[in-house]
């Protein structure tokens, strides 16, 4: 039987679950430690604060944060298990991320390199994908809620104020939910929240990263809103002198105080990103085996470093680039001709974006089909408006390889 409260948990079971420790305590929720007798594994338990477990909204909140979670499979997002209530305490069971938070990680070392923020971004970039295809909002995007677990891995958790478009009646209007300091202004004055609203959390958490610092600060939790609502952030190029252009404008954009200015989707989002950091010039991966579980394009572990982690970041956006809306991978000649001016063809169909030579990767490609093709990847060329093809130098010479055929890629 497990005991009412948080401090008879330790010790105690929850279904097949034996509570071990306690990890944290938020808002909505405590963390434990715990060993999954049925399976031999750890996992996470989440558990409702008990002041909340007789209150039918935060326990409808509660369940919805596991609703949230199960219909989602995603290499940068937090998986769950089970979903149980005992003796009035009501949990579930989720994936186990051993690591540190994104907020911990810059504390201790500050501003991040453009490359690092870019790698992270893609990633959280196509986590918001996947979940605003669902309809779901999360509405508390910011450091403290992205894990990393692995050589630039992140992975986007705590759903506990998530929305679906399609409830109604689980929030209050004109309620304010969420973190002040990443507020989208609609957010902060009680509105309908959208896909754009998470769009501009991220912003701020990508100002953050950039800038060491967040653009809204207070000691008044209602001057920090009106700020959100009212003052435009201080200028990135102030707080990080020789900031790229292009990351700013980005940054700024995200940060528009009409939703509307914003970027449409996070798919919208990651091509101008992709625009900054092309695959081709991207190295090897340091991966962990739970990204190589779940990326439909994954990486495997060799050489680590922040450099050979960047794969990661290539290949998501990739996926958003070229398989989330078609005509995406449309570009306007000026910008190919700033990105690769060697190799533009002014009325060519294809336009082949070849790599630096150091840059080029071994690797075994596994197709859909089950064929293998193993050889040395040269480039990507892209048939507007939704094909792309990975071309691959073979011992039987080069080969081109629809790029939504393929099922795995291993770097070696």
């Amino acid at each position: 039987m497990a005991p009412k409260g948080y401090t008879g948990l330790v010790g105690s079971r929850l279904g097949s679950y034996e509570i071990r420790t306690k990890l944290g305590e938020g808002g909505m929720g405590a963390v434990y430690l715990a060993h999954d007798a049925s399976l031999e594994r750890e996992v996470a338990i989440k558990v409702l604060p008990p002041e909340y477990a007789r209150d039918g909204a935060y326990v409808q909140r509660f369940e919805r944060e596991a609703k949230s979670l199960a219909r989602l499979r995603h290499p940068n997002l937090i998986h769950i298990y089970t979903v149980g209530a005992q003796d009035d305490v009501h949990y579930f069971a989720m994936e186990l991320i051993r690591g540190e938070t994104l907020a911990e990680y810059m504390r201790k070392r500050g501003p991040l390199e453009e490359q690092e923020v870019l790698q992270l971004a893609a990633q959280i970039l196509s986590a918001l994908h996947s979940i605003h295809r669902l309809g779901i909002m999360h509405r508390d995007i910011k450091a403290a809620n992205i894990m990393l677990d692995g050589p630039g891995h992140a992975v986007l958790m705590d759903f506990g104020l998530a929305k679906d478009r399609s409830e109604s009646g689980l929030t209050t209007a004109g309620a304010v939910l969420g973190t002040p300091e990443y507020m989208a202004p609609e957010q902060a004055q009680g509105d309908e929240v959208s896909p754009a609203t998470d769009i501009y959390s991220f912003g701020v958490l990508l100002y953050e990263m950039l800038a060491g610092r967040l653009p809204f600060l207070g000691e008044k939790v209602f001057a920090v809103l009106r700020a959100h609502i009212e003052s435009p952030p201080p200028p990135l190029e102030k707080l990080r002198p020789g900031i790229t252009r292009g990351l700013a404008r980005i940054v700024y954009k995200a940060l528009e105080k009409n939703p509307a200015k914003r970027y449409a989707s996070a798919a919208e989002m990651a091509r101008d990103m992709y625009e900054l950091a092309p695959l081709p010039q991207l190295k090897e991966t340091a991966g962990d085996a739970r990204s190589a579980k779940t990326l439909p394009l994954k990486p495997v572990p060799s050489r680590a470093g922040l450099q050979g982690a960047l794969v990661i970041a290539g290949v998501v956006v990739l996926l958003l680039a070229f398989l989330s809306v078609a005509g995406a991978l449309k570009r306007t000649k000026a910008a190919r001709r700033t990105q690769t001016p060697a190799t533009q063809a002014p009325d060519a169909a294809l336009e082949p974006v070849p790599p630096e030579p150091a840059a080029a990767a071994h690797a075994s490609i596994t197709l859909k089909s089950g064929g293998v093709v193993s050889g040395r990847i040269t480039g990507l060329k892209r048939y507007p408006p939704d094909r792309a093809f990975l071309t691959v130098e073979t011992e039987a010479g080069e080969r081109s390889l629809p790029f939504d055929e393929i099922s795995v890629i291993e770097y070696r």
